[in-house]
């Protein structure tokens, strides 16, 4: 476990292997990193609370299991990075690029807003038991599903397309009720 006291700055070095894992709760003033090929880990258990916002940038983020959780109320940015796993992810996040948010492995729960400024962002489903749950209005360029997999819209959860649904082998539920054919067929929904 981490404990912030002050202003605890956590970093993630440059290189291309370059991985924080944190195994239990933890908490910092921030979290940066210096390159654009590190990877933030949060095992099973592991969970980060940042007091300031979070810049993912061409990065990755991990979570591991279902009680993993990464809190950075004052936002998360992303560029090209990637958001995977299951877990909770808490903060508005804005998309400036050709990002990605993948539930893998179980239910990967979107808390807050997603802004797809950049008009890049994609939300891929894949695995068969994968779910992604988005707890707020959110928007994304691309949502593809790929097998029989689950997209969640929780009570306030509302999400606008601004590119294309594809759906390909298997089925795709939309958890508001729609239930996709089994045949690929993309949509161009426009917000």
């Amino acid at each position: 476990a981490i404990t912030n006291l002050g202003s605890l700055e956590l970093v993630v070095g440059s290189g291309a292997s370059d991985k924080l894992l944190l195994d239990a709760a933890s908490a910092a003033t921030s979290l940066t990193f210096s390159g654009s090929t590190g990877t933030l880990e949060l095992n099973t258990v592991g969970t980060l609370t940042l007091a300031n916002a979070f810049a993912i940038g061409a990065n990755t983020v991990k979570l591991d299991g279902l009680t993993s959780a990464l809190t950075a109320n004052s936002g998360i940015s992303i560029g090209t990075g990637t958001i995977t796993g299951l877990g909770t992810v808490t903060g508005a996040i804005t998309a400036s690029g050709a990002a990605q948010i993948t539930a893998n492995g179980g239910t990967l729960t979107i808390a807050s807003a997603i802004n797809d400024s950049g008009g890049a962002l994609v939300l891929p489903v894949n695995g068969a038991t994968d779910i992604l749950k988005l707890n707020a209005a959110s928007a994304a360029h691309t949502v593809t599903f790929s097998s029989t997999v689950t997209l969640e819209l929780n009570t306030a959860g509302t999400l606008t397309i601004g590119g294309a649904l594809a759906l390909s082998t298997g089925q795709g539920n939309l958890g508001c009720g729609y239930s996709a054919p089994a045949a690929k067929r993309p949509y161009s929904i426009l917000s």
